[in-house]
């Protein structure tokens, strides 16, 4: 699975996202923006929400959520690299470590860590190529 390029969604407008009640029988809603300082931004007026019509209020919920699913994202982005370089890091002192003359049962031990360090990072390194078509 190919990461999405986060980076295209450095220009959205800021702010949190709301969507207001239906204004059509469409099921067309506004959505608009409020900023830290409440400033309220319009970004889409009569924005035909598409589906069955239960659905509508949920796709207005699931845009309105944008803003904030991206941030999660790039948080849970961010923690993956710090686990991912925490386990690099315990890989490579305990292969320095093996590398010196001790008993064989820590060798074991240190193998072990080894392994599955590496385990790890190579279940966090599936899909870490950045999708740039989305």
């Amino acid at each position: 699975m190919k990461h999405i390029d986060l980076k295209q969604f450095d220009e959205i407008t800021p702010g949190t996202w709301k969507t207001h009640g239906v204004r059509t029988r469409d099921g067309s809603r506004d959505i608009t923006s409020t900023d830290d300082n409440g400033q309220c931004t319009v970004i889409g007026q009569a924005f035909k929400i598409v589906g069955h019509e239960r659905d509508r209020g949920a796709n207005a919920l699931a845009i309105a959520a944008i803003p904030a699913l991206i941030a999660e994202l790039r948080e849970a982005r961010a923690r993956e690299a710090m686990l991912r370089s925490t386990i690099e890091r315990w890989r490579d002192e305990a292969l320095s470590e093996a590398a010196t003359d001790i008993n064989p049962l820590c060798y074991n031990r240190l193998e072990g860590i080894i392994l599955t360090c590496n385990d790890v990072l190579d279940l966090l390194n599936k899909g870490d190529e950045t999708d740039e078509t989305h």
